[in-house]
């Protein structure tokens, strides 16, 4: 490595020559990306000199911070975690090292190396459980993420169903009714004073006066066992009169309850509630999570960790179970596991815009999404939103924003993934035979030029978007043109196979009007036109209900030499259709790439 100076080997005892030589070449074979053989040169050299060997990988551990290649770096820093007691701070640096090279278990062995020599060397484990959760954090930034959206230790919980504002609305009136009382009382502790003082009872007049100063300084807020006393009452109320409200609603207001129980720590009025709206099979979203927080509250940490994990065996990106089982974790003093789950939390909800709950998050992305100054952010939600849903309306936004600031790869690959989700979708078709052409006709100026290799770049440009008769008949005539003609006649077959599906997928449409036809004379009773229509409609492609039908309709009516002529012309149309299913499974749909 040019500037790079290693220091040389001096003073050595009799085997130095040996010593320097190996040193030497576990240098070149680190610098060259050889790291196993280039350890195992060092350590033949240290079993000649361990403090000598030391002294060298240090010199050349510190320069290669300065000027050398990661690979290189990383593998002298082995060798000194080898040589020395390691200290967390070097094997963090050499677990990032690893992570950034893709190798992650490496890197979760340097960072356990570091937590076992000191267990509160938080960034080690933050840097572990970054490795695990296949988050692209380092050091600071991890615990500043979580920190961002996870900011107390406390449980996550989804908003009420019955009113996002229940608490709020429900503490007001309350203490609309407290002051109310407040009033009234205080006006009786006047009289009741007065009436003391007259008969000079001090204990009294003493007792009243403390009462009415308490109650002169309180502003009426409800306690939060008053607030859960009065929901409790219309729950009450929902089960004595059922036709109050809606089953939906009364199940709504059944989960409110349990809800808020969760938030004052009582369990155990909280589970039995989840518990009998999930055996109802409610349609209210988070309950096998919130009955397994409230299992927590009654059973312990254990039970609530394995009912947490279940629910994030149903949906892995669910946030307000991530962010749970972490603060769990926590709780029970699993600190490496505690850290993971909370910084998967953190990383989905920023990329949920914060949002814990998915509709708020579709919800925001659709917003955005109609607001012409807010495209990027549209298009960076609906990207996350590809990663966590199957869903063709995701997508055609997506290629609508791609259109729009006319990045046609981007648009293309929308395109693609939509009709992976919806292959009928004849838009979508369309619209990557648009893009197609418009490749097309660059390529026609290009040859109109003479500039044929050029050309057959934008061809293949067009082709990795969507494939056309019209496209593959320009690729194969420019690979003949370019002396490449086996790509010639690859491009040649696939145009016949294309030319073939498109007319088999006619033959179906008119199959189809003809099939609805046959059945309609056999319905009337008409059975020598249902015989003519189907006859028509098989000799579109084979259809072995139409077959059937057709060798049904000869048999009953005693048609011998009608019945023969039909089986035979089915062997022959099996044979046709096997060759072609077979070709068709071996074409690459034209919305593939070359």
């Amino acid at each position: 490595m040019k500037g790079l100076k290693i220091p040389s080997i001096n003073g050595l005892p009799q085997e130095k020559e040996t010593l320097k030589s190996l040193l030497e070449q576990g240098k070149q074979l680190a610098l060259a990306g050889h790291d196993s053989t280039a350890l195992l040169s060092w350590s033949k050299a240290a079993d000649i000199s361990p403090s000598e060997t030391l002294d060298y990988i240090k010199i050349i551990f510190n320069q290669w911070r300065l000027g050398g290649t990661d690979e290189a770096l990383l593998t002298a820093g082995l060798m000194l975690v080898k040589l020395e007691k390691a200290t967390p701070t070097l094997t963090n640096f050499l677990g990032n090292l690893a992570r950034r090279q893709d190798n992650p278990s490496l890197a979760k062995k340097l960072y356990a190396v570091g937590v076992k020599a000191n267990p509160m060397h938080k960034l080690s484990l933050f840097n572990m459980a970054a490795t695990t959760a296949k988050i692209d954090l380092y050091d600071a930034a991890i615990p500043e993420l979580i920190k961002k959206h996870l900011p107390d230790d406390h449980l996550c919980l989804p908003a009420f169903q019955t009113d996002a504002q229940l608490i709020q609305k429900l503490t007001q009136s309350r203490r609309e009714i407290n002051l109310k009382n407040k009033d009234e009382r205080l006006n009786e502790l006047i009289n009741l004073q007065d009436q003391a003082e007259r008969k000079m009872d001090a204990l009294k007049v003493h007792g009243y006066s403390t009462e009415a100063n308490k109650l002169k300084a309180w502003d009426g807020s409800p306690t939060a066992e008053e607030i859960l006393e009065v929901i409790q009452k219309e729950v009450d109320r929902d089960l004595a009169q059922p036709e109050r409200v809606s089953p939906l609603y009364a199940q709504k207001r059944q989960h409110d309850l349990g809800l808020f129980a969760l938030t004052l720590e009582k369990g155990e009025l909280a589970l039995p509630i989840f518990a009998g709206l999930i055996n109802q099979n409610a349609p209210l979203p988070y309950l096998k999570m919130l009955h397994g927080l409230a299992v927590y509250q009654v059973q312990g940490l254990d039970p609530g960790l394995e009912a947490l994990n279940d629910c994030l065996h149903q949906d892995p990106k669910d946030r307000y179970a991530n962010a749970n089982l972490g603060l769990l974790h926590s709780r029970a003093g699993h600190r490496y596991s505690a850290a993971m789950y909370r910084l998967i939390a953190a990383n989905l909800l920023e990329c949920s815009h914060g949002h814990f709950h998915y509709p708020d998050f579709m919800a925001e992305a659709q917003k955005a999404y109609e607001d012409p100054n807010q495209q990027n952010l549209a298009r960076k939600l609906y990207n996350q939103i590809s990663l966590e849903v199957e869903d063709p309306v995701v997508w055609a936004r997506l290629a609508k924003l791609e259109f729009d600031r006319e990045h046609l790869r981007e648009a293309a690959h929308a395109l693609k993934e939509w009709l992976r989700l919806e292959p009928t979708n004849q838009y979508a078709k369309e619209k990557l035979s648009e893009l197609a052409d418009s490749f097309l006709t660059q390529g026609d100026a290009l040859e109109k030029e003479n500039k044929f290799r050029p050309a057959m770049k934008i061809y293949l440009q067009a082709a990795s978007i969507a494939k056309t008769p019209e496209l593959l008949k320009r690729l194969e005539e420019g690979y003949y043109r370019l002396k490449q003609p086996l790509k010639a006649k690859e491009a040649a077959m696939e145009r016949h196979i294309m030319v073939l599906m498109e007319q088999r997928r006619k033959a179906a449409l008119e199959q189809e009007k003809l099939l609805k036809s046959g059945m309609a004379f056999l319905k009337t009773g008409s059975a020598r036109k249902a015989i003519t229509v189907l006859e028509k409609a098989l000799s579109y492609k084979a259809n072995l209900s139409i077959y059937r039908t057709l060798c049904a309709l000869y048999q009953e009516h005693g048609l011998e030499t009608e019945l023969g002529d039909l089986e035979r012309r089915w062997t022959k149309m099996m044979q046709v259709e096997e060759e072609q299913m077979k070709l068709e499974k071996e074409f690459h749909w034209y919305y593939a790439g070359l």
